[in-house]
């Protein structure tokens, strides 16, 4: 997938002729999937390329609407999930004031001469331009006046509420992960370098990849988890701990991830792993003595692999790597 990332006034391609959608497509969850095939199979059926175009801080950060941890999918993560879907390209925008200053109709034309597009899908809840007004109806109307094909998909729900990010953000948020894989179809997951920490995993005989991560990322809440870790070309059982382990001070000023790779040996320092959250095991305590703390974590572990045993074929779906075998 050919990715390009700039400014509005200096979009451009080698080649026009595209079927596109924009958005944030935070998560990438099912509703998105769902416009990203339609973008993919209209393209191919009348002989385009398939692009989407996407944003770079999210609007919503940038303009102040949401604060600290927030993205469900950093644009790296991101730029994975839509690849990983067939896209041709995806142009990343960035968002500044320019930008979010821009009338929709003045944003509109500028990305249809640019690219050449042919043909628009659109989520039922599109909004752009500056403050939002460009919704669904202003946006059809302008691509009908320019000659522009406009597809609507319908919107995606779950239980009777419209699918969204803000609503995959809100069950994030209260740990209920199994409710998030229904929203995305695969497990939420956080893409991060091993970086040294304190080492006391080790010492209690379960040495734990530290984690680092961008600080937009949101985290599930406090607490243990039993998770995936993909590491290369292999996907192993996890038990993570989000949090700021109270059994030791450590003067956190925020929450810090760490995982418990089961069958991984040796320095992970500087290597990218992706962490899968598969369910919410426990909250986070502080223990008596760090003897009752490893007692805890061989428990951890159990349900950890168990969940892990569980889900191998969703794990195998979402990451493209197969389960290395361990004792």
């Amino acid at each position: 997938m050919l990715v390009w990332k700039g400014k509005l006034g200096d979009l451009r391609t080698d080649r026009k002729g595209f079927v596109l959608s924009l958005g944030a497509f935070d998560g990438f969850h099912l509703g998105h999937q769902l416009i990203v095939r339609r973008v993919v199979r209209m393209a191919r059926s009348m002989g385009l390329r398939s692009a989407v175009l996407t944003f770079e801080p999210h609007p919503d950060v940038f303009l102040g609407k949401r604060n600290g941890a927030f993205v469900l999918s950093t644009l790296r993560e991101r730029l994975d999930l839509l690849a990983d879907h067939g896209l041709d390209a995806c142009f990343v925008l960035e968002f500044d004031e320019e930008l979010s200053s821009t009338p929709a109709t003045a944003f509109l034309e500028e990305v249809l001469r640019r690219l050449g597009v042919v043909a628009f899908v659109l989520g039922g809840d599109a909004a752009l331009g500056k403050g939002g007004v460009g919704g669904i109806g202003v946006v059809r109307s302008y691509l009908r006046s320019r000659g522009v094909l406009g597809l609507t998909v319908p919107e995606v729900t779950y239980r009777g509420v419209k699918l969204s990010s803000t609503l995959v953000r809100r069950f994030v948020g209260k740990g209920r992960l199994e409710r998030v894989v229904e929203l995305l179809g695969r497990p939420y997951f956080l893409d991060g370098e091993v970086v040294v920490g304190h080492r006391i995993g080790s010492s209690l005989g379960f040495p734990t990849a530290n984690l680092s991560f961008p600080e937009e990322k949101l985290l599930p809440p406090v607490g243990v988890y039993a998770g995936a870790a993909k590491l290369g070309d292999a996907l192993f059982p996890a038990a993570v701990n989000v949090g700021f382990s109270p059994t030791f001070d450590k003067g956190l000023k925020g929450p810090e991830v760490e995982a418990h790779l089961l069958g991984v040996e040796g320095d992970l320092y500087g290597r990218r792993i992706r962490l899968f959250f598969l369910r919410r095991l426990r909250d986070e305590r502080r223990f008596s003595s760090p003897s009752e703390l490893a007692r805890q974590m061989e428990e951890d572990v159990r349900l950890a692999r168990a969940s892990f045993d569980r889900e191998e074929g969703l794990l195998i779906r979402a990451s493209g790597v197969s389960p290395r075998r361990t004792g």
